[in-house]
């Protein structure tokens, strides 16, 4: 797995470690507009983007920096992480609707920097509680929690 983020001081280098490769890049003036990583990643990192199975591009914060309209659009997903201790305004609200309209796949949603007491994990009886089923999946049972899904 590839993973390209933007730089923050400049020193960045190309890190290997086990089973992914860290590539810095620059975020350039014409950002909007670029049509490929290898415009982004500098040629001496040696990105070949045909040697990772997954490419996973952070952009930086989208409200101080263009969004990259091409990459976008030839992504598969897109995950959107929100900081849980943080207001949204108008402005964020407005960035997020051209975003979504922007960009062809999913949005997945993580929400991150939630105190533990906010944290509900779903118990026995919160799958008890569910309305019955009705139709061709009534017969199935209900799907029972286990420490891998709680």
């Amino acid at each position: 797995m590839a993973y390209c983020y933007p730089r923050q001081t400049g020193r960045e280098r190309r890190q290997d470690r086990p089973g992914v490769t860290y590539f810095p890049y620059t975020i350039r003036p014409d950002f909007m507009n670029v049509t490929g990583l290898d415009y982004l990643i500098d040629a001496d990192s040696g990105f070949d983007a045909s040697q990772f199975d997954r490419i996973v591009l952070e952009l930086p914060p989208l409200m101080s920096n263009q969004i990259p309209v091409y990459l976008l659009k030839a992504s598969v997903l897109s995950m959107l992480v929100v900081d849980a201790q943080s207001a949204w305004g108008r402005a964020e609200k407005q960035l997020l609707s051209l975003y979504l309209r922007v960009t062809n796949q999913p949005l997945l949603t993580v929400l991150n920097r939630v105190e533990d007491n906010y944290v509900d994990v779903p118990g026995q009886a919160d799958f008890s509680e569910r309305p019955p089923r009705t139709g061709s999946n009534a017969e199935q049972p209900m799907p029972q929690p286990t420490r891998s899904n709680r």
